[in-house]
């Protein structure tokens, strides 16, 4: 029964792609978050349906009438850039075989990246993106909770299998990015039993992240909600709730928590001692060792092998005794140090310069939001990205991050908010004063705006 239901969602899918390619983008991204078919035990379960919807958006793409365009901004460049380096340093790659694969991995997620941007172009659609990334995120929350609790805190929450967000770590960093978008969607969604719904998810967020025992998915979510607190206007009510919270679950966390959950709390008090930190700490020293002597192209994608850590860590290997475990290699454990070892000085400048040109572009978006009428629907946009990115961006410290599907969904977003910006902006001059926007208030004086931002 399930394969059959799962079947049926996978065709239907591919029908509305052929009418409507940007239907088929959104079906491609909410289904390779949801993964459904990673909850199937019969044909459905080996079927490529993100590949069949790929497919049927790209013969629906080739036949639609309407604009088919990639807007070009600093972020556009930057992506593509991006991409290009990481090519380059493939073909230089230590491992070539592996880095290769991942390389066409990494590909797939560019490429309908662009798509999203060549596709996507009003404001009815780049909500439909929100829609297409928070409730498939937002459903696997109930799903952990639901998990977590029944378990009684005993068991990891992870994603459905063969998912993107299968692993604790991804689906924790996920759900803590997942957030402020649900956020968004409560104060812009009219559909009443949508929003219910998304009441049930944002509650659920919260418990499913815990669950998932990923300390680097605890920091997001703890960044993402003290600069949803900031940005409040109810800020000061907030935060005495919050103390208050804190305060009863510091004190009951004893009484309620699982001892795996319990262990795993006890290892964030003394990081200096803690064995785990320790390695993160040794990973980064050799990955930004890697990506220094390697400066143009690094040593590819996925070079962590023995031989390469007894080469430029070698006390790193002797201190961990790494050939007990058969050469068993680790990763670098920070997405920063992750591009800068895989792919040189010059790409981890490009993917800053990306991550940094998001941020800014939408600071600029909302002050022209605040200060033009007809821009003022940005503001809600401008708030949630920036702190949907923070959270990506604490987690990522921490974590092997740098080629995750969520984080350029929203770059993506953030590129076609700014070409939509611009459309608003060489339609009329700015506005007066515009204020309280989705709970945020503020005035930034008018700018000088050049067609394209």
């Amino acid at each position: 029964m399930r394969d059959a239901l799962v079947m049926l969602i996978t065709l239907g899918c591919c029908l509305a792609a052929l009418r409507r390619p940007a239907h088929g983008v959104l079906a491609f991204v909410a289904y390779s978050i949801l993964a459904p078919h990673g909850f199937t035990f019969s044909y459905a379960r080996t079927f490529p349906h993100s590949l069949a919807i790929s497919a049927c958006t790209l013969i629906g793409f080739a036949f639609y009438a309407g604009k088919k365009s990639v807007p070009i901004h600093r972020e556009t460049i930057f992506l593509a850039a991006a991409w290009l380096w990481f090519c380059f340093s493939t073909i230089f790659a230590v491992e070539q075989d592996l880095a290769v694969e991942k390389l066409i991995l990494i590909s797939k997620i560019l490429f309908m990246v662009f798509f999203s941007m060549a596709i996507l172009n009003s404001k009815e659609q780049v909500h439909n993106l929100a829609r297409a990334i928070a409730i498939p995120i937002g459903l696997l929350a109930v799903r952990g909770v639901i998990f977590f609790v029944r378990m009684g805190g005993s068991e990891m929450v992870e994603g459905p299998a063969d998912g993107i967000l299968l692993a604790n770590n991804s689906i924790g960093l996920a759900m803590a990015m997942n957030v402020p978008l649900l956020i968004y969607l409560l104060r812009t969604e009219t559909n009443k039993w949508l929003l219910w719904l998304v009441k049930c998810m944002l509650v659920a967020s919260y418990p499913a992240v815990i669950g998932t025992f990923s300390r680097g998915a605890w920091f997001a979510l703890g960044a993402v909600t003290v600069l949803l607190i900031l940005r409040s206007k109810h800020r000061f009510l907030l935060v005495g709730v919050g103390a208050v919270v804190l305060m009863m679950g510091a004190s009951l966390f004893p009484f309620f928590a699982s001892e795996r959950l319990t262990q795993r709390v006890d290892t964030l008090q003394d990081i200096e001692k803690e064995n785990s930190a320790q390695q993160r700490l040794g990973s980064w020293k050799f990955c930004a060792s890697v990506g220094l002597q390697n400066p143009i192209f690094g040593a590819g994608i996925d070079y962590y092998s023995l031989k390469m850590y007894e080469t430029y860590s070698p006390e790193y290997a002797e201190r961990w005794d790494l050939k007990r475990w058969g050469g068993k290699a680790w990763s670098c454990h920070s997405m920063w140090f992750t591009i800068l070892g895989e792919h040189g000085v010059f790409a981890f400048l490009i993917w800053v310069g990306l991550l940094a040109s998001c941020m800014w572009s939408l600071g600029r978006m909302k002050r022209y939001g605040l200060a033009m009428q007809e821009c003022a629907w940005l503001v809600p946009w401008a708030d949630t990205l920036r702190i949907s990115i923070v959270g990506y961006a604490v987690a990522g410290t921490f974590l092997d991050f740098a080629y995750f599907d969520v984080y350029y969904q929203l770059v993506a977003a953030v590129i076609i908010l700014k070409e939509l910006q611009r459309q608003q902006l060489a339609a009329g001059p700015i506005g007066g004063k515009q204020t309280d926007q989705g709970g945020m208030t503020g005035f930034y004086g008018p700018k000088p705006v050049s067609a394209q931002t």
